[in-house]
């Protein structure tokens, strides 16, 4: 009788433990969602024109007029596209009138090893206007370094605004750049990532599947169990 109650007091515990991690998920689903609703209107929105457009925030349309500094531009290794290994290529922007510039990523480029790539050919020299949308600079990157060249995981934020690091003041917030007719076939623009929903629904039904398993499997099995020690007369 005692591991009976053992057993259904276990059954009890991991079905609210699955439908708390459900939930969990599914409430993680939610805020996705409403995040991405608020992105998707606020990339729909009027593009701000730098320099002088105010206060960058995350997922606004910018137009920068300026030159790409392809002096202190760095690499992002580890990237893919269309199942090809590559790399992107994170450039800053120096706009008229202002001693603050934005890093831009340019695009993708493919490289067999998702780091090495060379960069003397992807030059974009003059002034040009782009147009792109605005992500916060992430906080950290990791750097690689291979023969004296340093690539980073992602763009190096802390590293890039702590001073001394770099030449000049740069936005709290980078940008991706869009494809527009002129621009060169390499890099490749990709522009901004798609605004999907995320695994968290998909989770969320794996753990209520989970609940409904324990439970009926641990009525399957009591009941079981009670019809095999039944005394028959």
């Amino acid at each position: 009788m005692r591991s009976r109650w053992l057993f259904i007091g276990l059954v009890i515990a991991a079905v609210l433990v699955c439908t708390r991690l459900g939930l969990w998920q599914l409430g993680r689903h939610f805020t996705r969602r409403s995040a991405n609703g608020l992105a998707s209107v606020a990339r729909a929105g009027e593009p701000r024109v730098y320099p002088g457009g105010g206060y960058l925030a995350p997922d606004v349309p910018v137009v920068a007029t300026g030159r790409f500094d392809h002096d202190h531009e760095f690499v992002l290794q580890g990237r893919s596209h269309d199942g090809a290994p590559g790399v992107e290529i994170a450039t800053p922007f120096r706009m008229e009138g202002t001693d603050t510039a934005l890093i831009v990523i340019r695009g993708f480029v493919p490289s067999a090893d998702a780091m090495t790539v060379d960069r003397k050919e992807l030059r974009e020299e003059g002034s040009r206007t782009i147009r792109g949308i605005a992500f916060p600079l992430p906080v950290d990157g990791v750097p690689i370094v291979r023969n004296g060249d340093t690539t980073w995981s992602r763009i190096p934020g802390t590293w890039i605004q702590t001073p001394g690091n770099f030449p000049y003041p740069v936005y709290p917030f980078a940008l991706w750049q869009e494809k527009e007719s002129g621009t060169p076939g390499l890099p490749i623009r990709l522009g901004a990532p798609g605004l999907g929903a995320g695994p968290h629904l998909s989770y969320a039904i794996q753990w209520f599947a989970f609940a409904v398993i324990f439970a009926v499997g641990g009525v399957a099995y009591l009941r079981k169990k009670g019809q095999g020690t039944e005394v028959v007369p």
